[in-house]
């Protein structure tokens, strides 16, 4: 019997809470960016072989894609720290939060859940004893009415055409139905990121960049002036 389960993090805030860190679909209007004389001077001081107009547009460029990009990147970070805070509030607002006499599987202790890193992608979520998930899944299941399992290894009896980690994270989605089927107060796995972070985006993105950043930009410069160019 499976007893570690483990998913990434951003598959398992899509499957039960709906966001999916894949598609943050944002506007910028970045149409007015300032570019000091400054900034003008000392990238001609660095790229003199190329005119003012085209290091001006350079400049705007780098900045308009260097803060979009660190605020995206910023945007995330806070989103998942919110995430981590909101799924370990939710498992905890579960413990002994089912009952026998309630034709409900009981679930001992505090459902734990822990975050590991991994290079170059999001976390895995960790459940130590993935029993207790599998209770409280079944426990969802059987409140909605349409599915029924006896126990957690008729659960896995039933399912056993598919590996174990696979069954449990395809039917992960059904935690979100949890706060309609018990009529709980505590909002158990849904959350609004956008509503919690819209007074902190402000704060989010810089417009830094490094002359090793313009140079990348000056070829597209001249791109962007050639066409506006001939659109004139």
């Amino acid at each position: 019997m499976l007893k570690e389960f483990r998913v990434s993090f951003d598959e398992f805030v899509e499957d039960v809470y709906g966001y999916n860190f894949h598609e943050m679909d944002f506007d910028f209007d970045l149409s007015e960016i300032e570019v000091t004389e400054k900034e003008v001077s000392d990238a001609a001081a660095a790229y003199p072989n190329h005119n003012l107009a085209r290091l001006r547009k350079s400049l705007q460029l780098v900045k308009h894609d260097n803060y979009v990009s660190s605020w995206l990147e910023e945007y995330k970070n806070a989103a998942i720290g919110l995430f981590k805070e909101k799924i370990k509030q939710d498992f905890s607002n579960l413990t002994g939060f089912f009952e026998a006499e309630a034709n409900e599987i009981p679930i001992e202790g505090e459902i734990k859940v822990r975050f590991e890193p991994r290079p170059d992608c999001y976390e895995q979520i960790v459940f130590d004893n993935s029993d207790q998930l599998v209770a409280l899944l079944i426990n969802v299941m059987r409140g909605d009415g349409r599915f029924w399992f006896d126990s957690v290894e008729d659960f896995f009896e039933v399912n056993n055409h598919k590996e174990a980690n696979e069954v449990i994270a395809s039917h992960l989605f059904w935690l979100q139905k949890t706060e309609s089927i018990y009529d709980t107060y505590y909002k158990l796995f849904r959350f609004d990121v956008q509503e919690a972070l819209k007074y902190r985006s402000d704060m989010f993105g810089n417009f830094n960049y490094t002359l090793e950043d313009l140079e990348v930009y000056i070829a597209r410069a001249a791109t962007v002036l050639l066409i506006q160019g001939s659109n004139d």
